[in-house]
């Protein structure tokens, strides 16, 4: 959950700072680049690399969606295919 609210407004940021003038832009960019690098310090002595490795990254997979059509053996018939069936019968 914080991982996607941080990057909601990191790609809000992303998209104002790419309007801005090249001043505004190169002013925001040394703000985040300091606040990355704090931030880093901060993680790096509060987080062991091991820590790092056991987190799990969830959200990445997709779900497979079910189709109810494909739970039996025989392929889905269309409407027109059935009517054909039982005109014949």
């Amino acid at each position: 959950m914080r991982y996607r609210e941080t990057t909601a407004m990191l790609n809000q940021l992303a998209t104002n700072m790419s309007m801005a003038d090249e001043k505004d832009y190169n002013k925001w960019m040394g703000v985040i680049t300091k606040l990355c690098n704090q931030a880093n310090k901060a993680l790096s002595k509060t987080i062991t690399s091991e820590d790092r490795r056991n987190v799990p990254i969830t959200g990445l997979t997709l779900k497979k969606k079910s189709n109810p059509r494909s739970q039996g053996k025989e392929r889905y018939k269309s409407i027109n295919e059935k009517e054909r069936r039982r005109k014949k019968r």
